[in-house]
């Protein structure tokens, strides 16, 4: 199940920081780039200009739609964009190239890049290079796309009838809007290229700051973040199942992968519970419970529905309920809308019971 651009935009959108501290020390690398005060603001500016690109995909999507590809069965859940929708990979490649390869003047108001070959260069997700180009005629598309986002190229004509690219000496890059967005277009392609991490896939797309600092980051800071787009009640509500997770003496890892983010409850090395976000399926609780028939009086006293579907269990949607993959595997399954507060103490009496018997 394939989702179209602008809903694949907006997705992102929600995942970025919208407030981004001060207090965080930064990485001695991006020092090199310049200070830690100017790095840090232009970073804010990069953010605003990543949300203001979305908000163009969002509105003009249906400019740059191609026709969607069948995924095979095993990639069916993974939400990158890479082949799904050529301009965004594509526009992230070439940014990324251009922040990593370019060189910032002396008072970092342009860009300076002279290696046209590299804007050919893919861009994975997790930063590396991939064998596949990006075409002349794709090059300018995303151009064009990022001049009406604001960014102004000197060194090409882009309204010329077939603008040659690759062989242009000089491209001159900036952004008259706001300047300090070049600084952060570097320090971001840098972390995107020289610091990722296993499991937190696409940090340039996500304005991921916490990737520059030197120290690492709360979970709930995190959880907090990705879960902006939800409801201020459901937001309350995972925070109380957080905190209260942690009170348990359980541990929280979040990863992002494919563009799938997932905040997982362990006790020792067992899942209790997770919150996911994907295009696909939206924000997903799952709990992974392996002992209601130790409190199947307790379950008798919830509601007709949720008592059902504990007794149906989990498992693979494919496999054992013949319905399309929302990652059943994972666990009971629960809507994050404001459907789940009207069982929010169920599944709060229900994962206490569960925590008690891990102690067992």
């Amino acid at each position: 199940m394939q989702k179209s651009l602008s809903e694949m935009a907006a997705f992102i959108k929600g995942l970025i920081p919208r407030t981004i501290p001060e207090s965080y020390e930064l990485l001695p690398e991006f020092e090199r780039i310049a200070d830690e005060k100017t790095v840090k603001n232009s970073i804010i500016a990069f953010r605003d200009f990543m949300l203001g690109l979305y908000d163009r995909l969002i509105a003009d999507a249906h400019l740059y739609e191609s026709p969607q590809k069948v995924e095979k069965p095993e990639n069916a859940t993974h939400t990158s964009t890479a082949g799904n929708h050529p301009l965004l990979t594509h526009t992230k490649s070439i940014l990324i190239n251009i922040g990593y390869h370019g060189q910032l003047d002396e008072n970092g108001n342009s860009l300076v890049f002279t290696d046209m070959q590299s804007l050919t260069t893919v861009i994975s997700v997790d930063g590396s290079v991939k064998r596949a180009k990006i075409s002349a005629p794709k090059i300018i598309e995303s151009l064009k796309f990022l001049e009406n986002c604001g960014v102004c190229f000197t060194g090409i004509d882009l309204k010329a009838k077939k603008p040659d690219i690759l062989n242009i000496n000089t491209l001159i890059i900036t952004y008259p809007d706001n300047p300090a967005v070049l600084i952060g277009l570097k320090a971001m392609a840098v972390a995107q290229r020289d610091l990722q991490l296993v499991g937190n896939d696409d940090i340039f797309l996500r304005c991921d700051y916490r990737a520059l600092k030197m120290e690492s980051s709360d979970a709930l800071d995190i959880i907090k973040d990705f879960t902006n787009p939800l409801n201020d009640e459901v937001r309350n509500l995972i925070v109380k199942l957080h905190n209260k997770c942690l009170e348990k003496g359980l541990s929280c890892t979040t990863s992002v992968k494919y563009m799938r983010i997932r905040s997982t409850y362990f006790y020792k090395s067992r899942a209790i519970w997770d919150i996911t976000a994907t295009v696909n399926y939206g924000y997903r609780l799952y709990i992974k419970a392996k002992n209601t028939d130790l409190y199947a009086d307790l379950i008798k006293s919830f509601p007709k529905d949720l008592q059902e579907k504990i007794a149906r269990g989990y498992g693979c949607d494919k496999k054992r309920f013949g319905t399309q993959c929302r990652h059943g595997c994972h666990g009971f399954s629960f809507i994050l809308d404001k459907s789940v507060l009207n069982i929010s103490q169920y599944l709060e009496a229900w994962l206490d019971r569960e925590y008690q018997c891990c102690y067992k």
